[in-house]
């Protein structure tokens, strides 16, 4: 790789979510973490102990507000996601077209790479994530590092190739990653079901041979790997016993620790069956989000990079590409409404599109041999795509830097505790968490007290 993208990636990506990223408090859930980071407490479930503790480091920065710096931690994580993209997009296209008829250069394939990850970076859903205190970029993070290591093994690269120990490496440093990554998000559990067949299936089982001793003694050490990362959540009891300000769940003990961070209380939306044409509208609802983070074009290109790897069987990246987009698919498509929940699906179709934008390099440069008619055509072709995605990007900017102007939280919620009488009782929903974050965090009115609404409805 002649070019540096990947600190041209990541420099790029932060300053421009630096430059439209909220500047204080949010709505909801980002009102809450950034609290919770400040004073280490215990999130909404299932906890996100991992991201709590990082949460916490930013604080120490020597510049900036609490929220300001809790809020960085997501363009940090949105930035290093793009970085990690680009050398898993890359690996993918030289896996698919190095060795192609007629192949592409390193240059080549570095750029659509590169292209690719702008897509993806830039889009809407990875973009207002990286602009307020969330989890969803820290947790797609490791997202991303999983389709990064299981591309450099079986049966991606031969097992002639890999040495055991180098296989050994990689197994338990997924099973590490993967117990650690629950850390940021308890939904990754989704993906273990999947993650344990396909290491089973291209790794541990010898040919014709279902059970092994050998298989066993694997797995053992990748549970063990795995429990380390996962003991992470041992934060919560500790943190609870100490009965902090937010202390959701009480989890310190056995049963409410399982309750919370299997969030049963939200059971009934988690496993509901939508009735009528439910379905289907949510459906149209993430064929616009995939439409407004990658429009007609991206949608266009994702179908052909769908169609080649059809063509040429590649069916083991197939297989890869539905582990990681069918699990969050199914799950939410049923009551989510938002870009968040669905960015490990528009990695997918993101890995998709470079892999159209590579099959058709390689069509045009069959069809542009010694034609320099055809090349002049294909130049204005290339500055065409390229404008329509400069105007993706530019519509993107404009949706994430309207979104400071218009949602002034902090002003709001200062003004509701400046107004109040001494003593007063608010009871607040949407609200409650910003309000909580000036009170505990920033010291205002600790003579009011704050209730959320929903401890009266469901306590």
């Amino acid at each position: 790789m002649l070019f540096p993208f990947p600190p041209l990636i990541f420099f790029a990506s932060f300053s421009i979510y630096l430059f439209t990223m909220f500047p204080s408090i949010y709505w909801r859930d980002a009102s809450e973490f950034q609290a919770i980071g400040y004073l280490l407490d215990i999130a909404h479930p299932a906890g996100s102990p991992l991201y709590t503790l990082i949460a916490k480091g930013m604080t120490f920065l020597p510049f900036g507000s609490i929220a300001f710096k809790i809020t960085l931690l997501s363009a940090l994580f949105g930035a290093a996601l793009s970085v990690v993209f680009f050398w898993m997009m890359r690996s993918i296209l030289n896996l698919l077209f190095s060795a192609s008829e007629p192949p592409l250069s390193a240059n080549w394939i570095d750029g659509i790479a590169f292209i690719t990850t702008l897509s993806l970076s830039f889009s809407n859903a990875v973009w207002e994530n990286a602009n307020r205190a969330e989890v969803y970029t820290f947790q797609n993070f490791f997202t991303v590092i999983f389709i990064l290591l299981l591309i450099t093994m079986p049966p991606f690269v031969s097992k002639t190739d890999v040495s055991g120990a180098h296989a050994e490496k990689m197994m338990y440093s997924l099973s590490f990653l993967f117990g650690l990554s629950l850390g940021a998000h308890a939904i990754l559990i989704l993906y273990l079901p999947f993650l344990l067949f396909w290491a089973y299936y291209h790794w541990l089982k010898p040919k014709q041979v279902w059970v092994s001793l050998f298989m066993f003694k694997w797995l053992s050490v990748m549970f063990f790997f795995f429990l380390i990362g996962l003991s992470v959540y041992h934060y919560l009891p500790i943190r609870s016993a100490q009965n902090p300000y937010y202390d959701w769940g009480n989890p310190e003990t056995l049963n409410n620790f399982m309750f919370h961070t299997s969030d049963r209380k939200d059971a009934n939306v988690h496993f509901s069956v939508p009735q009528g044409n439910i379905f289907s509208k949510f459906l149209l609802i993430y064929w616009d989000l995939y439409r407004g983070n990658f429009s007609f074009l991206g949608v266009f290109l994702g179908f052909l990079g769908f169609c080649y790897l059809l063509v040429k069987k590649r069916y083991a990246l197939l297989s890869l590409l539905v582990l990681f987009f069918f699990p969050p698919f199914i799950f939410f498509i049923r009551y989510w409404t938002e870009n968040s929940a669905y960015i490990p699906t528009f990695m997918v179709l993101g890995i998709l599109l470079g892999t159209g934008v590579g099959g058709g390099v390689i069509f045009l440069q069959k069809q542009l041999v010694g034609n320099q008619r055809k090349k002049r055509y294909a130049c204005l072709i290339s500055v065409l795509l390229s404008m329509q995605f400069i105007l993706l990007f530019f519509d993107h900017f404009k949706h994430n830097r309207e979104q400071i102007d218009y949602w002034q939280t902090t002003k709001m919620m200062s003004r509701m505790l400046e107004r109040i009488d001494p003593g007063a009782v608010i009871i607040a929903y949407h609200s409650w968490f910003g309000l909580n974050y000036l009170q505990q965090v920033e010291g205002k009115r600790p003579d009011v007290t704050i209730l959320i609404l929903s401890s009266f409805i469901v306590p």
